[in-house]
Parts: structure tokens; sequence; C-alpha cells
């Protein structure tokens, strides 16, 4: 098939199915007589598994990771559910900071509710956002080390 059908089969515009080419992600296809790309079934199938790994929150270069690391034809799933934990060890700080963030912000607002913040004394001061900041890194520094 050429790029035009692939890009319809898969999803992704042509652009991105060259760039996936130019990454490595996507094995550079045949070529036929006049030039154009042929497109095997094989990689409407990778371009299904890139859609996917990107769907579990994984990025380009994770995925290209786990596309390398199989010493056989297949993908090594070993592998994928090592860096899929590293993913979810990171969504769960991230969770942590943002969590500590809602709460940093809602002692702010709440602070400039009860007026207990005091008023700004220049046009480029903000006693609001300063309170926020100093909010927002106290809960830094109370998270466990990356």
């Amino acid at each position: 098939m050429r790029i035009g059908q692939l890009a319809r089969a898969s999803g992704f515009p042509a652009k991105t199915i060259r760039y996936y080419e130019a990454l490595g992600l996507l094995p550079e296809p045949s070529r036929e007589a006049s030039g154009y790309r042929s497109y095997e079934s094989s990689q409407l199938r990778r371009l299904e598994l890139i859609r996917l790994a990107k769907t579990a929150g994984l990025s380009l270069s994770e995925i290209a990771d786990i596309l390398s690391a199989g010493t056989g034809p297949g993908v090594d799933c070993a592998h994928a559910v090592g860096l899929l934990t590293e993913k979810l060890k990171q969504v769960r700080l991230q969770i942590i900071e943002l969590q500590q963030l809602e709460a940093a912000l809602e002692h702010t607002i709440d602070a400039h509710r009860r007026d207990e913040l005091p008023a700004s004394v220049s046009p480029d001061d903000c006693p609001v956002i300063e309170r926020a900041a100093r909010e927002r890194a106290q809960a830094r520094e109370e998270l466990p080390a990356r």
C-alpha cells in the first residue's frame, strides 16, 4: 500500500508516518519502480503499536527504546513492563505534586478571602502570587527525592 492508504488505515497523517520513519520507529518501506513508498501490513501494525504506546503515556524515545530492545522480530514485552513501571512511578509523583499544588492554591485563595494578605505596595507587586509561590515551594520541599 502507498503512504496515503497507510495514513487512512492508521489514522496518522502521511507527514507523521515519514517522521516516524526518520526516527527509526517505523522501518524504511520498500520502493516501487516509480519511487513511491510501498508499505506492508506489518507497518500498519507497528503504527497501531506506536499509537497504543503513546496512549499508555510513553514518549517517542521510550517507544523507540522498546522497539530496539527486542532481539528478534517481536517487541520485548519485559522491557516494556520496566518502562511502564518507571512511568507509573513518575505519574504517582506527579499526582502528589498536583495535590500539593491544589492545597497551596486553596490556602492562598482562602487567605485572600479572609483578607489575611497584605496590600500591594507597587504596580508590580502581588502578595497573592507571592503567597502561592511560597506555599508551592514549601510543599515541594516535602516531596520525596526523585
